[in-house]
């Protein structure tokens, strides 16, 4: 569980800096939801 919290983290910086493509938009937005819905489901 921790790491994926690091992953997570991770790809969200990536994400930051390369905020002008859409496509990693879309892919940061489904790691958000992914994170809400395992976050939830414990």
């Amino acid at each position: 569980m921790f790491s994926l919290i690091r992953f997570f983290f991770f790809c969200s910086e990536y994400f930051n800096a390369q905020e002008e493509h859409a496509i990693l938009k879309i892919m940061r937005l489904s790691f958000l939801i992914l994170l809400y819905t395992i976050c939830n489901s414990t």
